[in-house]
């Protein structure tokens, strides 16, 4: 069985940081990702849905990976997940393969996040970001479980 984690938390946050300063050995999988050409990031908002689709269909291989079931290892989806909705799927492919999984929610200052952030979200759209993550966690399931960190 391996260990899920699913990063939460708004752009510029920390959540990628947190992940390769504890994780440095996980299999990490982000809609970035699929921002990314020639070694270099060029995100384009138009194409969020079929990246986050992308990062879907990666993590769904993962899961059902024989390498990965039988194994300790840790693997992290690494995207703002703001939503119950948006980490659903996640946690339900997870649960369904009996992996480990938890919620990791990287709190951090709005203002601080969004002067770090690298997709150019305007700082009234990180509180809405914001504001959406707390609400979640209101919605969450019990058995879901949830890990706060805080970010400066």
């Amino acid at each position: 069985m391996a260990k899920i984690i699913i990063m939460q938390g708004v752009p510029g946050s920390g959540k990628s940081t947190l992940v390769r300063k504890h994780y440095p050995e996980a299999e990490v999988v982000s809609a970035d990702d699929y921002f990314m050409s020639e070694g270099k990031y060029k995100f384009d908002p138009n194409l969020l849905p079929a990246a986050h689709a992308a990062c879907l269909r990666i993590f769904i291989g993962w899961c059902g990976d024989f390498r990965y079931i039988k194994t300790n290892r840790v693997m992290i989806v690494d995207n703002t997940n703001t939503t119950v909705i948006e980490i659903a799927p996640y946690m339900a492919i997870a649960q369904a393969y009996g992996h480990d999984a938890e919620i990791f929610y990287v709190q951090t200052n709005v203002n601080v996040a969004f002067e770090r952030n690298i997709h150019g979200v305007p700082l009234d759209k990180m509180w809405v970001m914001h504001d959406r993550i707390i609400d979640s966690h209101k919605m969450m399931p019990p058995w879901w479980k949830f890990a706060v960190f805080s970010e400066k």
